[in-house]
């Protein structure tokens, strides 16, 4: 299945035992990189470029959604901001008597 078919089959609620696994989980102790080259991987897993294609990992997009609620306070705590941070510049295309 290529990526294509399985984008389709996952909007469509089809596949169902596929585990997403997002590219923050190519990240991993040094300490533990260093232990598998060790014992007999290629240098190849010290690179994040290279580590998914070591691993059979395919290449994952994200589009990223800023929707993160802030908390003001300690440790993050209300008072909350919500995410209001426009991506994009205003621009008015008309005017009427309502707007």
């Amino acid at each position: 299945m290529n990526s294509r078919e399985r984008f389709l089959k996952i909007a469509h609620f089809e596949l169902q035992d596929y585990v997403f696994q997002s590219s923050w989980h190519q990240w991993y102790w040094y300490d533990t990189l260093k232990r598998w080259i060790k014992e007999g991987a290629s240098l190849e897993v010290l690179s994040m470029e290279h580590r998914g294609e070591y691993f059979g990992f395919e290449r994952v997009e994200v589009i990223p959604v800023y929707a993160q609620i802030y908390g003001l306070g300690k440790s993050s705590d209300p008072p909350y901001v919500p995410p209001f941070i426009p991506l994009f510049k205003r621009k008015v295309l008309a005017e009427d008597d309502q707007t």
